[in-house]
This record gives structure tokens, sequence and C-alpha cells, in this order.
């Protein structure tokens, strides 16, 4: 109706003045930060991790972290493969042939089973 539109215009003329003002900081914090995190950071420069291309026969050279990354990255890597591969079997199946198989080994021994004690007597 046309109280709902009114209501709709006031709240958008009042979320545009709200963006002129300039006093959405946590936005601001969000999108684009304030001085005091830009620090030491250089501005974009249109390259792929802000990094020019090499000339020729120019070698990269690595920041600090970089080599601690690749040792900590690689560590949980083999951590992972290793914890998937010697992981306990767990699978009703696998304990349901097991038992199966135990107690057809001792129906071929001819030993009498839990319960089949009682039955007899």
């Amino acid at each position: 109706s046309k109280e709902t539109q009114r209501r709709m215009s006031r709240l958008l003329l009042s979320l545009r003045q709200f963006v002129a003002s300039g006093r959405y900081t946590v936005f601001q914090r969000r999108v684009g930060g304030t001085a005091e995190s830009s620090i030491g950071k250089e501005p974009p420069n249109g390259f792929l991790f802000n990094e020019r291309p090499l000339r020729a026969g120019e070698r990269r050279q690595k920041e600090s972290w970089e080599k601690w990354w690749v040792y900590v990255l690689s560590f949980n890597l083999a951590l992972g493969v290793f914890s998937v591969v010697y992981k306990p079997d767990t699978f009703v199946n696998t304990w349901a042939r097991v038992e199966a198989l135990k107690q057809m080994k001792e129906e071929e021994d001819g030993s009498p089973r839990v319960g089949e004690e009682e039955a007899e007597h």
C-alpha cells in the first residue's frame, strides 16, 4: 500500500544519508581497512600477488615466511596421508565377517557355542 511505499522510501533515504555521512567505520574496516593496517603494504599494481613479472635471468626473492609455510604444509599433508592409510578398521561388515569366521571355525572343531550348553541340560 501507499503507507508501505512511504516507509520504504524513508528507509532508503536514511540509508543513503548514512552512507554519505561516512560514519560506517565497521564497513570501512572490513572493506578497505584503516591507515594503521596498511603500514608496509604496497598499493595494488595490477599483477598477481602484487609481484611484477621477472626479467630474463632474474630470480625471485622469497619472503621469510614462505620457507616455514612449505615445511608446515608438507608436514600436515604427510600426517594426513599417514592418518588415512593407518586408520583403524571400524566397519561393521569387517567385524561381522570376523565373528562369522570364528563361529564357523568353532562349529568345525565341534566345540559348543555359548548358550548351547544350557539348552542341552
